[in-house]
């Protein structure tokens, strides 16, 4: 078994006692996970329920650095200058539905 399936292995025993915490697979996983977030050519923004900018990818702080900081404000302020959340704002949307939705949302310079 390589590391990957390992890691998936580990991922997906968390919500069970089988499995006792592995100290490097976890670091291992943040490092995947860290790569794989600042790496993505698409932008990518954590929330938090409020619509305040968590954290922000390196796509996001490429075209929108002239606006940092971000953390702590409304993604709808920073990224299209309102001041009330978008009409069918996918973010308020799955926080409702608890589904997963998504919407291409098209860059303007």
């Amino acid at each position: 078994m390589n590391r990957l399936d390992s890691l998936k292995e580990w991922i997906s025993l968390q919500n069970s006692a089988q499995i006792s915490p592995d100290i490097e697979l976890y670091k291992e996983f943040g490092n995947f996970f860290t790569y794989l977030f600042n790496n993505n050519q698409d932008g990518i923004s954590l929330l938090d329920p409020s619509l305040n900018i968590i954290c922000v990818n390196n796509t996001m702080n490429n075209w929108y650095g002239y606006k940092t900081p971000f953390n702590g404000k409304k993604c709808y302020e920073i990224y299209h200058c309102r001041s009330s959340p978008c009409e069918n704002c996918p973010s308020l949307e799955t926080l409702k539905t608890k589904k997963s939705v998504s919407l291409f949302v098209p860059y303007e310079t």
